[in-house]
């Protein structure tokens, strides 16, 4: 090296500045794949999760699909109405809790930035649209802590 320097009459100041580029142009080369293989892994895992989240409530057999059916069947929902599915359903309860924090975990997932508010509403408008509608549902949140859904429910545009 020392040779080379002496041949092209290079200082120890010039030779680090070009090593220096030399660094740098290295790295922008190997980043840029690298940026793009991180942007596409990003979307990959976020398919990932719309999809689980589209399979958790539209292809579940479960409780889920069972607060639905009472909330897609009267469009009008309030308190009398959901004694007398408890009664009818001694689990509704617990099931009506999983299905209000399937919505508030996609909450915190929209403010963690895991997903948009655009994916929620393409998925799940209906549904939303359905809760922040009713009245009963609404004060639910309310007496139950349901604070982050309640605040999205509450600057949701149906």
């Amino acid at each position: 090296m020392i040779t080379v320097c002496v041949f092209f009459d290079l200082s120890a100041e010039k030779v680090t500045a070009f090593s220096t580029l030399l660094i740098a142009i290295a790295t922008f080369v190997v980043g840029i794949p690298a940026y793009w293989q991180y942007k596409k892994n990003t979307e990959i895992r976020n398919t990932e999760l719309l999809i689980s989240l589209y399979h958790k409530f539209f292809e579940n057999k479960g409780d889920l699909k069972v607060v639905r059916k009472w909330i897609d069947s009267v469009p009008v929902k309030n308190k009398e109405n959901f004694e007398k599915v408890k009664r009818d359903d001694e689990t509704f309860e617990e099931k009506f809790t999983d299905y209000l924090n399937f919505f508030q975990l996609m909450v915190v997932l929209k403010n963690s930035g895991q997903i948009q508010e655009n994916e929620i509403r393409q998925m799940f408008h209906y549904y939303l649209k359905l809760i922040k509608q009713s009245d009963f549902i609404m004060a639910y949140l309310k007496t139950y802590d349901y604070k982050v859904l309640e605040e999205f429910l509450k600057k949701y545009q149906v």
